[in-house]
């Protein structure tokens, strides 16, 4: 599912404001605007800039309470030197990812929207929802939460691992208090993996009151594959 749904739009003239210079030749300038009143502006590549046009259209594609929209414009350069600005790190997904049916027989499916970021500032914003749909082979649930802590790490080539705290606005539905525990107003934890090696996966788990920022030591490993969708996951840079 990577039909693409952007928003071009023209801009003229030099951008304003704090900037340094980099080389890059063919990048974008994109701003991606969410529902849950987050917005986030940086220069990306064009694997990037891929990446996270299939991340925005699977959250339409597949529902879980988040949407987001992506503009994006050329890079406006003088000579070889591009001005662009820092690249905060961030996990923007959504898609369904796939679970074994508790009585050994089939699959179901859970959809999942993220959108989670560190601004300028230090602070965290965005939010990740889940939503297991009705008519599987467990009752169906979601999960609203909003995000605390982001940690996001390079692996092998073409990976990247991003996790993520975030506090559990509501929960509806038995699924994701039982067995997994999670209560509105405590917190979880969770780990997304963007990797054209290994497929996108994704996990969570609850945190209970614990706000602790999440690391691949404290928090479930990602091994749920993303099965349609994507997860763009990206350091500081």
């Amino acid at each position: 599912m990577r039909r693409v749904l952007t928003t071009v739009v023209a801009v003229a003239g030099l951008m304003l404001g704090a900037a340094f210079p980099v080389v890059g030749l063919g990048e974008t300038d994109v701003t991606l605007n969410c529902d849950d009143g987050t917005s986030m502006t940086m220069t990306v590549d064009t694997d990037t800039l891929q990446s996270l046009t299939a991340s925005v259209q699977a959250m339409i594609d597949f529902p879980a309470g988040l949407s987001c929209t992506l503009l994006q414009a050329p890079v406006v350069s003088l000579g070889s030197i591009v001005y662009a600005g820092q690249k905060p790190p961030f996990i923007t997904g959504g898609g369904q990812f796939v679970h074994d049916c508790p009585s050994g027989g089939g699959v179901y499916y859970t959809n999942f929207g993220v959108n989670a970021q560190t601004k300028g500032d230090g602070t965290v914003t965005g939010s990740f929802h889940m939503k297991v749909p009705d008519y599987q082979c467990v009752n169906g649930g979601s999960v609203n939460s909003r995000a605390t802590c982001i940690n996001v790490y390079v692996g092998s080539p073409g990976t990247y691992r991003g996790w993520l705290t975030s506090f559990v606005n509501s929960v509806d539905g038995p699924y994701f208090q039982v067995p997994y525990g999670v209560a509105q107003g405590e917190y979880m934890r969770s780990g997304f993996q963007d990797s054209s090696q290994y497929g996108d996966a994704i996990n969570f788990m609850d945190a209970n009151g614990s706000s602790d920022c999440a690391t691949p030591d404290n928090t479930h490993y990602p091994v749920h594959s993303v099965v349609q969708g994507n997860i763009t996951a990206r350091p500081a840079g």
